[in-house]
């Protein structure tokens, strides 16, 4: 049997290691320097592997071998193709030795190749190109070894403010192929959407507690100043004896749009208590155009009993004195001048 290029299957490396292990087995990876796989816009070198299972006769003899080849490549497309967080990578690496079979990060290298496509070799999951994938594999190997057979299946690690998960399963056939997928998860891909939310929600809370405490000063200010000028009007109105006779009675004033939404706020009771309570005052100032404001001044400071009794209803008798005084003259001498107002 030979290959293409004339050259004796049998001499082989692969033929020889199959026959020596007479039972199917996996071989490789291995490397051809003039195949080329393309993937999308990445162009990738070509790594083989080949399971094969020996081909016997009755009496025992190796006859030869059936394989099959696979591109491994093809898993790299394959995993490139899954949709992934920006941050989050697979990994298919060997379980016994860890050096990488497949990555889904096209900038991450898996096999080493030269400059010349002659020597062919592997990184190891420790060699990773990615830096927080290469310190998380170290601290891996340091602690299990290069053998990840008894590495638990969820892993995590902190990398600065970063952190990641790491999901393991092994996977083992009849052809003793031991690979270990490895799933690299981003804790901040999947909890950034929480945490913004989380955010907007603190900023929202915040917005909320500002205009409340916004809300509850006009709120205060709408119930006090009323009040207080109401307490003021009150206060003016007890000491009006210190105060002239001749006070200008207030008319009301025509009332705004703002006054009358005010009005229908639930502090209207307030404001009419005030409308009536000016109303009170315009009629004490007009009351003492006609009685002495001190007189007016004692009956309001009176306490309720003594007004009480001074205002009951009923007639009673009083002994009065009148006094009818005239100006002597005064007719003849006012009709000389001309009053000048």
């Amino acid at each position: 049997m030979t290959d293409p290029q004339n050259v004796l299957i049998t001499d082989q490396q692969w033929y020889i290691d199959g026959v020596a292990a007479g039972k199917p087995q996996w071989y490789g990876p291995y490397y051809y320097p003039d195949d080329i796989y393309t993937s999308g816009k990445e162009t990738d070198p070509v790594v083989w592997m080949s399971a094969f299972t020996p081909l016997t006769l009755k009496n025992g003899t190796i006859s030869g071998l059936c394989s099959g080849d696979y591109i491994l490549s093809h898993i790299n497309g394959f995993l490139r193709a899954l949709e992934l967080s920006p941050n989050s990578r697979i990994y298919i690496i060997e379980t016994e030795t860890s050096y990488m079979v497949s990555s889904s990060d096209k900038q991450d290298k898996v096999f080493n190749i030269s400059s010349d496509g002659q020597q062919f070799g592997r990184y190891k999951f420790s060699q990773s190109s990615i830096p927080a994938v290469r310190y998380m594999a170290s601290q891996i190997e340091s602690s299990y070894g290069t053998n990840v057979t008894s590495l638990p299946n969820t892993l995590q690690y902190s990398i600065g403010q970063s952190s990641y998960i790491i999901k393991s399963t092994t996977y083992r056939d009849e052809f003793n192929l031991r690979w270990t997928i490895m799933i690299v998860m981003s804790v901040d891909d999947y909890m950034g959407p929480v945490i913004q939310f989380r955010n907007i929600v603190l900023i929202i809370n915040a917005v909320v507690i500002v205009l409340s405490i916004i809300v509850g000063l006009l709120i205060s200010v709408s119930i006090t100043r009323p009040l207080t000028k109401l307490g003021e009007e009150m206060e003016s109105l007890r000491n009006i004896g210190e105060r002239s006779a001749s006070v200008e009675i207030v008319a009301p004033k025509k009332q705004t749009f703002v006054e009358k939404l005010r009005q229908a706020s639930l502090f209207y009771e307030v404001s009419i208590l005030q409308k009536h309570f000016r109303k009170m005052s315009n009629a004490v100032h007009g009351f003492i155009k006609y009685v002495p404001a001190e007189v007016v001044s004692n009956f309001i400071n009176m306490p309720l009993s003594e007004q009480a009794r001074l205002f009951r209803p009923g007639v009673s008798n009083r002994h009065i004195a009148i006094l009818f005084t005239d100006i002597e003259g005064f007719t003849c001498k006012s009709r000389l001048h001309t009053l000048i107002f």
